[in-house]
């Protein structure tokens, strides 16, 4: 039995669609006095999950007292994860307190504590965008963002602090784009749909201006949709999870992809009013900062300068992910995963972002 930092990884490898007889293998090394008969099993976020499958195992009433989540890793996307690094990054936020605490990996996924809430459905826009939930992840990202977790991740778990702002996903999702692509819907082939020439030459152009930022380098999730947040509202806490695609990158990714998926969902359907308007933005950026200066020891408080200063470049980072979310639709749309809803236009999805992207691309950007 081989071992990640304190935690072990056990040679046990789960099947998917029948993980009992397996995951008691792991219950027996975990929870050695629950009996099988005892034993119940409850999955997690159905219609939320893209990738990946949960299932909470307990023996008691609810499983909100003392549960194992048994996360599967699903065989969609593996070329745009590492599994070696998201280990890490978990085991390290669960050090500080921002991830459920990590009891084992195995060969196909992971085993850690219960967080109570409930992960969101993808097309669940109206309740991702509440306020209540929005202050709440303002503040966990904070702490992932935070000189702290950044100095853990490099000294003791050894994840490399480099950042390409047009990172390998970038590079992978625009070399997934083939002319297969085009039988996807007739959408795809008429004359407003986006090439991948087009969608690239903005890349480009907005990659060096986002640079030119001068963005502070931080732990970033990368994948900010509704069903990576477990929201407890009667407590008002969240927690983040699933960090598949986690790496360093710029501060403003992580702000702009929850403020992008809250106002338009992730099949960038009609714009939710309130998530335009300025203040919400400034509210949640202003939480934000004010956990981070906390965090960072800054030693003084947050003014409203610092707030305006990150909306300004918040809001070019989200014309970065608007142009992300283009190819990204068209891999899914390819294959969407079997636990996923599938009532999601993907490809519509791909033609609104173009739109938005169009649409205001000379107010935020210049040209």
């Amino acid at each position: 039995m081989a071992a990640e930092g304190d935690v072990p990884k056990l040679a046990i490898t789960i099947n998917p669609e029948d993980p009992d007889d397996d995951v008691m293998a792991i219950i027996e090394k975990l929870r050695p006095r629950w009996k099988r008969s005892d034993v119940k099993r409850k999955t997690l976020g159905e219609n939320a999950s893209m990738v990946n499958k949960m299932y909470a195992y307990y023996v008691t009433k609810t499983c909100d007292v003392d549960a194992i989540v048994v996360r599967i890793y699903g065989t969609d996307f593996v070329e745009y994860s590492d599994r070696d690094r998201e280990i890490k990054v978990t085991l390290l936020l669960s050090e500080i307190g921002l991830s459920p605490k990590v009891y084992c990996t195995f060969e196909n996924g992971m085993c850690f504590a219960f967080a109570k809430g409930k992960p969101y459905d993808l097309k669940d826009r109206a309740t991702f965008s509440c306020k209540k939930l929005a202050m709440a992840v303002a503040k966990e990202l904070a702490g992932i963002h935070c000189k702290n977790t950044a100095k853990l991740a490099a000294e003791k778990y050894g994840i490399p602090v480099e950042v390409d702002t047009a990172h390998e996903s970038f590079r992978v999702a625009l070399g997934a784009w083939g002319p297969e692509m085009d039988k996807l819907d007739p959408l795809v082939t008429t004359p407003e749909f986006p090439t991948k020439a087009m969608v690239k030459e903005e890349i480009d152009r907005v990659d060096q201006i986002v640079r030119d930022l001068g963005m502070p380098v931080v732990m970033s999730h990368n994948d900010l949709h509704p069903a990576n947040v477990i929201f407890d509202q009667e407590t008002g806490k969240c927690v983040i999870v699933d960090y598949e695609y986690s790496f360093f990158n710029h501060q403003g990714w992580d702000l702009a992809q929850y403020l992008f998926y809250a106002a338009f969902g992730v099949g960038v359907e009609k714009n939710t009013p309130e998530m335009h308007q300025t203040e919400y933005r400034k509210d949640f950026l202003r939480s934000y900062l004010k956990r981070l200066s906390i965090l960072d020891n800054w030693g003084r408080d947050v003014t409203e300068l610092d707030v305006d200063e990150l909306l300004e470049k918040v809001n070019k980072f989200t014309m970065f992910v608007m142009l992300f979310h283009i190819p990204i639709s068209l891999i899914v749309a390819s294959k969407p995963p079997e636990n996923f809803a599938d009532d999601t236009n993907w490809c519509r999805g791909a033609l609104n972002a173009w739109k938005l992207y169009l649409a205001t691309r000379k107010e935020l950007l210049g040209f």
